[in-house]
């Protein structure tokens, strides 16, 4: 009989381990799928922080090629008086040339 009491404790220890164990597994897989629902909250801001900053910077391309388009422009008005002048200098004396030639 003594050893039959012995194996009913080791069996009932055993049993007792199990539970704890297993109780040990749910908490793990509980504490898991928390931190998965974390990642998979995470991925989705990311994703929307990464959409934004792709839609800022093809808003900032744009606003940079405006800004190169109007000073380009810019440079072609400011640079427009120096440029008169050039031209009226060179179409007069391309009109006193043919007069010359004509002249003669």
């Amino acid at each position: 009989m003594s050893e039959f009491h012995e194996v009913r404790e080791d069996y009932h220890r055993l049993m007792s381990e199990f539970h704890e164990v297993r109780q040990d597994y749910h908490t793990l897989m509980s504490e898991f799928h928390e931190v998965r629902q974390d990642y998979h909250t995470l991925m989705s801001e990311f994703h929307e922080v990464r959409l934004d900053y792709h839609r800022l910077m093809n808003k900032f391309l744009e606003e940079r090629q405006d800004y190169h388009t109007l000073m380009s422009e810019f440079h072609v008005w400011e640079n427009l008086p120096q440029r008169s002048h050039e031209i009226a200098f060179i179409t007069a004396c391309e009109l006193s040339t043919s007069i010359q030639v004509e002249i003669m």
